[in-house]
């Protein structure tokens, strides 16, 4: 978690830099940035997740400025909720956290432009590849026994809302808020049988550092 924050101070000092004005997009599309994205989940009544941490590796284009598109890949591991009580099935005392590779793509929608900033509005999908390290307790079996929480793949919608500063001529910073909800619910069980849904539905907060070429 500390590695995590620590990139994150890192890449919001550029902020402090001196003003460049910000390009118009199809001066500076396309471009290529990597964002950190930090997941809020338990938005309803679920409570697997204490928190996700993300990185995605994002292309974007303004083809027809204002519309453009985005392309992504990433990687992530979100951490169980240790006093979880939602997933069901008896389980309780989680431990550990689930690596997610999340793919897709979004439309983009250049709603505000001036010298220093960019907002953007962004609606798009992604396919998650799960790996689950989870494990619980269940309370019909020996407390010294724990048991792997499978976990099968999930898509998600999102929208969200960046705001783009330019940082210099070269870099672009982001910043941006978005809400996650499922599509496809991915299935989660274990060796004793299965158990509720797994859900996605998350706020994320984000930070990006972008070379425009």
């Amino acid at each position: 978690m500390k590695s995590w924050m620590a990139i994150l101070v890192a890449m919001g000092v550029g902020v402090v830099s001196a003003s460049a004005q910000l390009p118009t997009y199809e001066e500076v599309s396309p471009d290529l940035g990597v964002e950190l994205q930090f997941g809020i989940p338990g938005v309803g009544d679920y409570d697997l997740f204490e928190y996700g941490l993300t990185a995605e590796l994002q292309f974007r284009d303004m083809v027809s400025a204002p519309w453009g598109y985005l392309l992504a890949i990433g990687y992530g591991e979100w951490a169980s909720d240790s006093g979880a009580k939602s997933p069901g099935s008896n389980l309780y005392d989680f431990d550990g956290n689930m690596e997610v590779i999340p793919f897709g793509g979004s439309v983009l929608f250049q709603a505000y432009e001036s010298d220093d900033w960019n907002i953007i509005l962004d609606a798009g999908v992604r396919y998650l590849s799960t790996v689950s390290k989870i494990t619980a307790r269940n309370s019909d079996s020996s407390p010294d026994q724990r048991f792997e929480i499978d976990a099968d793949d999930g898509i998600v919608y999102r929208f969200g809302v960046n705001a783009d500063y330019a940082i210099s001529p070269d870099f672009i910073w982001s910043t941006g808020l978005a809400y996650q909800g499922d599509i496809e619910k991915a299935d989660i069980s274990t060796s004793l049988g299965p158990a509720r849904d797994l859900v996605m539905e998350a706020f994320i907060v984000s930070t990006a550092l972008r070379l425009p070429f």
